[in-house]
């Protein structure tokens, strides 16, 4: 169990690694944003609810669709915890994030889709089949101001079929970040 954890985590690194250090990346990967997540599930016999530490990165890549409307690609680092009423979950994850942002205007679109390695993938009654798991996202955030910004995340996690067990979970996310510009 802790040999197929520490194989999905070198794998994780790798992949940050490798892409920070790739062309494709840009030159400037640099730390964007800082925020702390609050998630609960939408329903159920149960109750689960995660905590997570969030670091997202300088664009990775981007496009203008026209002169206000920018498309940018990030990566977003996740650690946390998934807490049902009598066990938890350490996780780690690395999501690529596709942001709308448009110039002048406060609110931010984005979606992503990417793997979450969690050290237990049993917590309650839930069984998520195995520590890889794959975490689906589509978020709403605004900016205060040039610093400050609050979100609303509903995402999804399961592991699209790769384990006999399967349960999945959605859940509804509140953020509050801080964006180093």
């Amino acid at each position: 169990m802790v040999q197929k954890i520490a194989k999905h985590l070198l794998g994780l690194i790798g992949c940050a690694v490798f892409c920070a250090s790739s062309p494709v990346c840009g030159e400037d990967l640099s730390l964007a944003s800082a925020s702390l997540r609050y998630a609960f599930d939408d329903g159920g016999t149960e109750d689960f609810e995660t905590y997570e530490l969030v670091a997202s990165s300088s664009p990775v890549w981007a496009w203008w669709a026209g002169e206000e409307t920018l498309l940018a690609a990030r990566l977003e680092g996740s650690l946390g915890t998934l807490r049902g009423d009598h066990e938890s979950s350490l996780f780690v994850g690395l999501v690529p994030i596709l942001e709308l942002v448009r110039t002048g205007f406060p609110l931010t679109l984005a979606v992503g889709v990417g793997p979450t390695v969690f050290s237990d993938h049993r917590v309650d009654s839930l069984d998520l089949g195995g520590a890889l798991n794959f975490t689906s996202s589509i978020r709403l955030g605004w900016w205060i101001n040039r610093h400050l910004r609050v979100g609303y995340q509903y995402q999804h996690t399961s592991n699209a079929g790769i384990y006999d067990e399967n349960d999945g979970i959605d859940m509804h996310a509140l953020s509050i970040g801080y964006g180093f510009r």
